[in-house]
């Protein structure tokens, strides 16, 4: 038994792949002050139409002051 089987009690358990994206934002419109680089995801499998929808692109992590390189070592540790 692999320790995924093994945490999921005899529940079926699945790999999902998922699409991890990063996006510069900005509140202003040069995109000169106050950048943001912000991750989220969404699920692969999903058609175009559905993935692009609001709830299925789910946000983790945004910062002004970390490198978006950076920031993908806080999201796999949490």
């Amino acid at each position: 038994m692999n320790p995924w089987q093994a945490k999921a009690k005899g529940c079926p358990c699945m790999a999902v792949l998922v699409y991890l994206y990063c996006n510069d934002t900005s509140g202003n419109k040069g995109k000169k002050w106050n950048k943001h680089h912000s991750w989220v995801f969404t699920m692969t499998g999903l058609p175009r139409k559905e993935a692009l929808k609001e709830y299925n692109v789910h946000f983790l992590s945004v910062s002004n002051i970390a490198p978006p390189l950076e920031m993908p070592d806080g999201i796999v540790d949490q």
